[in-house]
């Protein structure tokens, strides 16, 4: 068997990591490894995936010729995608050179499906939906969709409108590597005696915009918890914005806001062991909880600091779109003001909410034995002729942009 992932490695994110670790065990599991991309600017994952003999091959999206080519070369495949273009390019593929494999989508972010939202035209944002939502409805009667939380279902039923219950994916959690720290009580001590509050993420706003919101909320903080220290990992495009909100607040509260540039997994993990608490979205959070901390859920696409709770709280949310939630000031003052008995309970807890939820050896078992109903392309003519068309206009749209998020945490 081979799995291929179809998606980038020009980035520092998440879905570069995710294919890191799952590639690891796929290949101690003897599994062939193929990564195809568009960029392979990631050194660190890249370095990582070649010492494992993982195979890279570099192309664009929309080269089928190249991307049919390499694909022949494999028996028995599972291609993986993270984006919902990209899935639509292997479909396509799949027709125009006559061959059958397996083809899904992991959704691993609440935009994947949101096809359309960047136009300005009420019309065009219109059709877009009704045009890809029935492709949606094909592939999950394929079992092509695979999604890894519900944030993200709720999210597709409300950008199309569609009922809840007439989208029902299969639901694989994203996979961890859940192995306890021997000295995990010691771990557990120092962050108790910590007054660090971390967050990672890329500068990418609205997207990640809480980490503005997390400014505020810092300042509120400091009115009760005076020894309290903010530490923000972060680069991308975005960048400006953070460090202009990081200006705008008194001189006295800046030297308690340290603003870092862009960080390694293993040097985050490193500052995760010292920090009080963390706050964030994505698999960041459940990074923060396998390093015995209270991790703070907070919400994506606002410019506010709000929060779901901690992840012992909300195990199977890893980011929400509410914006009526309360204010993250309230949950990381009465962190704060735990009593160590409490803390540690809090701390086992996060822990035990991913080592239960997403180890990686239940849900890679899983995902390997992901078979679709059909192996040829279920998409139709028109289908087909619409992306190539939108594959044409996004070439000449964007051909002079560049990747604001070309570094990302």
């Amino acid at each position: 068997m081979t799995v291929i992932f179809n998606d980038t490695l020009g980035v520092l994110g998440g879905s570069q990591t995710l294919m890191l670790r799952m590639a690891i065990w796929l290949r101690t599991h003897n599994i062939m490894v193929c990564v195809i991309c568009d960029s392979d600017a990631n050194e660190e994952i890249v370095t990582e995936l070649r010492k494992i003999d993982v195979k890279i091959e570099v192309c664009a999206p929309e080269s089928f010729k190249i991307i049919a080519h390499i694909l022949n070369q494999y028996n028995d495949l599972l291609v993986i995608n993270f984006g919902f273009d990209r899935y639509l390019n292997i479909e396509c593929i799949k027709r125009i050179y006559n061959i059958q494999f397996y083809n899904i989508i992991y959704d691993i972010i609440p935009t994947t499906f949101w096809k359309g939202s960047g136009f300005k035209s009420s019309f065009l944002i219109s059709h877009a939906k009704h045009k890809y939502s029935k492709i949606i409805f094909r592939m999950l009667k394929n079992g092509a969709i695979i999604s890894q939380e519900e944030t993200n279902n709720k999210s597709v039923c409300s950008y199309f409108g569609i009922n809840l219950s007439d989208y029902n994916p299969k639901m694989l959690r994203i996979p961890m590597v859940c192995n306890p720290l021997a000295n995990c009580e010691s771990i557990i001590k120092d962050g108790y005696s910590s007054s660090i509050i971390l967050t990672a993420a890329r500068a990418d706003f609205p997207f990640k915009g809480y980490m503005i919101g997390l400014i505020d909320e810092f300042i509120k903080l400091k009115e009760n918890v005076k020894n309290a220290k903010l530490k923000i990992y972060s680069d991308g495009g975005d960048i400006e914005e953070l460090r202009k909100k990081i200006t705008s607040v008194s001189t006295a509260l800046q030297k308690d806001i340290e603003l870092c540039g862009w960080i390694s997994y293993l040097e985050l993990y490193s500052e995760l062991k010292k920090c009080k608490m963390y706050i964030g979205l994505g698999s960041s959070l459940m990074d923060a909880a396998l390093n015995y901390k209270p991790s703070i859920v907070a919400s994506y696409n606002t410019t506010k600091c709000v929060t779901a709770g901690t992840f012992a709280d909300n195990p199977f949310c890893i980011g929400t779109k509410e914006e009526d939630l309360p204010v993250a000031s309230t949950l990381i003052e009465n962190v704060f003001n735990m009593s160590f008995e409490k803390y540690r309970d809090l701390c086992h807890k996060n822990f035990n909410a991913v080592y239960d939820n997403y180890n990686i050896d239940t849900i890679m078992t899983e995902l390997i034995n992901i078979k679709t109903n059909y192996k040829n392309c279920i998409l139709t003519f028109s289908d087909r002729l619409e992306h190539y068309c939108n594959n044409v206009l996004n070439l000449i749209r964007f051909r002079n942009k560049k990747d604001k998020n070309s570094c990302l945490i």
